[in-house]
């Protein structure tokens, strides 16, 4: 498991460059804390519904790496509070993945659901309305050129650098096979290669 964290950051930091554009996870944070400050500064009767909706919106981009027209058009009833999982159905893939949530997110989902009576789709926006939040609150958070599916690249790019396994990431992601998933994030540069070799006896 070491050498394959190591792995994952020598290709990630050797070859930035050659990365799909994708946002940061301290990006993603400041993102976050736009939405609130957003809110906190226009007080009307809905702000506590557009807050923690678009907060939801945002956290789930990031946290499954979903692509947007399935986010925009997830069902309550894919999320499973018991199992702490959500099912994504990509309409373009024609796949199915299982995305484990983390207890913090689970508990804003159920008490957004609770709260606001939501029913049927979890945001029930379309794919345009998302672009347009996206990069409303990137440009207030002074970042440049965002849209949605660049938290897709950025969850990947996150997750190896800290160490978690190709196929995990292929699963969250739902590709169809990890090569898919390697050739996108992990480009095997000839210093990579010596590194990972140095060690190997070959007499």
């Amino acid at each position: 498991m070491k050498a394959l964290a190591t792995l994952n950051n020598a290709m990630i930091s050797t070859r930035i460059d050659d990365l799909p554009p994708h946002i940061t996870f301290g990006e993603y944070l400041r993102m976050r804390e736009t939405i609130e400050n957003h809110w906190q500064m226009r007080e009307t009767p809905k702000s506590p519904f557009y807050q923690r909706r678009d907060m939801l919106f945002i956290d789930l981009l990031w946290a499954t790496g979903a692509r947007v027209d399935d986010l925009c058009h997830l069902p309550v009833n894919a999320v499973n509070f018991k199992k702490r999982q959500v099912q994504i159905d990509m309409k373009k893939s024609r796949r199915t993945t299982i995305v484990t949530l983390d207890e913090g997110l689970l508990l804003d989902l159920s008490r957004f659901i609770a709260d606001f009576s939501v029913k049927g789709a979890l945001f029930g926006f379309t794919r345009f309305y998302a672009y347009k939040m996206v990069k409303q609150y990137a440009e207030e958070a002074g970042i440049e050129d965002i849209h949605p599916h660049k938290f897709r690249h950025g969850l990947a790019i996150h997750l190896l650098q800290q160490g978690v396994p190709i196929p995990v990431i292929s699963a969250r992601l739902g590709h169809a096979s990890v090569y898919v998933t390697m050739s996108l994030y992990m480009k095997v540069t000839p210093e990579i290669q010596a590194e990972m070799v140095k060690h190997v006896k070959w007499r």
